[in-house]
């Protein structure tokens, strides 16, 4: 019998890096598991069983979730930006653009991933 492997997606990448970067960081939660069709993610309290799930789309809204994920990323580095330009709402702005092309969340998603 063959194991389904589910992959890794850009999608919980991203999560991952926003929680790790200090996204909501005030309730003390670590990343637990995506359903299976990416809209919705599950987050467990440090220390405890207790879940609470939220939409994807409610942290991809956030800019406070994009700052973070910038943290974990090195997106906060100027990177050359000396017009008072944020790096984080550089790769916002991007991944918006990318949707807006017709792509998915999660290819957006791997696309900023490569650069901003």
């Amino acid at each position: 019998m063959t194991a389904l492997i589910k992959r890794y997606s850009a999608t919980q990448s991203f999560i991952e890096d926003a929680i790790a970067g200090g996204w909501r960081k005030e309730c003390g939660f670590e990343f637990s598991s995506m359903s299976d069709d990416e809209e919705d993610f599950a987050v467990r309290f440090k220390d405890a069983t207790e879940h609470v799930t939220y939409s994807v789309y409610y942290l991809l809204l956030d800019p406070l979730a994009w700052q973070a994920a910038g943290k974990t990323r090195g997106w906060n580095r100027l990177n050359g930006h000396f017009d008072g330009r944020r790096p984080w709402h550089d790769a916002w702005v991007r991944f918006i653009d990318i949707l807006a092309d017709g792509k998915t969340i999660d290819e957006a998603l791997a696309a900023i991933s490569q650069g901003v």
